[in-house]
């Protein structure tokens, strides 16, 4: 793809923006470490200064299994599967950015390649802007 893509927890964790398991945005804001960073990939990363949101959804049965595969307590991954449906990541983005700048990707049957794809001409779409 060709893009930088930084991995906002790993910087939250490594510049002490993480406050009892939790990521101070604030704080996270202000360090600025995102400027190198062509793409920002988190859970969180909407809520940061970005100019377009790129949301990955799936179907509630594959994101569980997924997730139990990846050893989540069944607590997180109601949390997350309830996100999900309740369009959660969406309606927090429309509070930093206009709907036309948020997209969802539909993640259940599509291979990684393909979504990267999508993203990518998403990033080079937004750049033309």
């Amino acid at each position: 793809m060709g893009y930088s893509v930084c991995d906002a927890a790993e910087i939250a964790a490594s510049s002490g923006c993480l406050k009892g398991g939790e990521v101070d945005i604030g704080c996270l804001r202000s360090k600025g470490h995102f400027s190198e960073c062509d793409a920002v990939q988190s859970h969180f990363s909407h809520l940061l200064d970005c100019t377009i949101a790129v949301i990955l959804e799936t179907e509630a049965s594959v994101l569980e299994q997924r997730m139990v595969r990846r050893g989540y307590s069944g607590d997180k991954i109601r949390e997350n599967i309830d996100a999900q449906l309740s369009g959660t990541l969406y309606y927090e983005a429309l509070e930093h950015l206009p709907s036309g700048r948020i997209h969802v990707i539909d993640t259940t049957d599509t291979k990684p390649d393909s979504v990267a794809d999508q993203i990518s001409r998403l990033i080079e779409s937004d750049r033309k802007k």
